[in-house]
Formats: C-alpha cells, structure tokens, sequence
C-alpha cells in the first residue's frame, strides 16, 4: 500500500486545502451577501446599485465554481451581464424621463 508517514503526510495536506477552500468560499459568500444587502440600501442607483449588484453575480459565480459547476458559472455570469445591461439602460432612461418632468 504505502508507508505510514505518507499516509499521514497526504491526509494533511487535503486537510489544510480543505481549509483553505473552506476560508475562501465563506468570505467570497460574505462578500456576496454584503453585497446584496448594500445593493438593497444603496441611495444613489445610478452607480451603487449596479456596482453591488455587479459584485453579488461575481461572488455567486466564484462560488459555484468553487464547488466545480464552471458551466453553470459562465452560463450564469453571461446571462447575468446582459440582464444587468438592459436593467441599468432602463434605469437610465427612466432617471431622464423623470427629470424632464
């Protein structure tokens, strides 16, 4: 099979990159869930909101990579940037439309 001391020397080593993606993954979820609630309570929505929502979606993308479903990651990440897009358009628009009243 294998000797003892390698035995144990690869069994710690998955237990410090186990921890290592664990620390990783839980501050890329605080990240994301700061976002989200900074998102919610930002003022000005021209700029911050589409920041934090821009940086909700990315944190959300790392973390289903971390978890290995890279597909869905870019699927999501693409189909995301474009409902963004057409969302801060609207806003925009919507924003000037108010302001000429």
């Amino acid at each position: 099979m294998g000797c003892q001391y390698c035995m144990k020397m690869h069994a710690k080593k998955e237990h410090i990159n186990g921890g290592f993606l664990l620390s990783v993954s839980i501050k890329i979820l605080n990240i994301a869930l700061l976002s989200g609630i900074s998102m919610i309570c930002a003022k000005n929505p021209k700029g911050s909101f589409v920041l934090f929502i821009i940086l909700v979606f990315y944190n959300a993308s790392g973390l289903l990579i971390f978890i290995n479903l890279d597909v869905f990651a870019w699927t999501s990440l693409a189909m995301h940037f474009g409902a963004i897009t057409m969302l801060s358009l609207l806003m925009v628009m919507m924003l000037k439309h108010h302001e000429k009243r």
